[in-house]
């Protein structure tokens, strides 16, 4: 993911039909099959344009967390990456 010279922020990210991935990372964490949590310095609009090109999805959704989100039931390691 691009980073600019902002704060970190958290996004939650999910898209659907495009069988694609981000690559694993310390500031990606993929929670399932198109649904990551990502923590950057990036506009919002960057992430969801760097992810609409790069996996042209049929449905995509970019959204700032104020914080952690709660959640059960996804990827191993989830909440000690958070």
């Amino acid at each position: 993911m691009p980073v600019m010279d902002e704060p970190a922020c958290l996004y939650l990210v999910h898209w659907r039909g495009a069988n694609c991935e981000l690559p694993p990372g310390d500031d990606v964490f993929a929670l399932g099959p198109g649904l990551f949590l990502i923590q950057t310095g990036a506009a919002r609009s960057e992430i969801y344009h760097v992810i609409k090109r790069a996996c042209a999805p049929d449905a995509l959704l970019v959204a700032p967390l104020d914080a952690a989100p709660k959640f059960k039931g996804y990827e191993s390691g989830a909440l000690t990456w958070l």
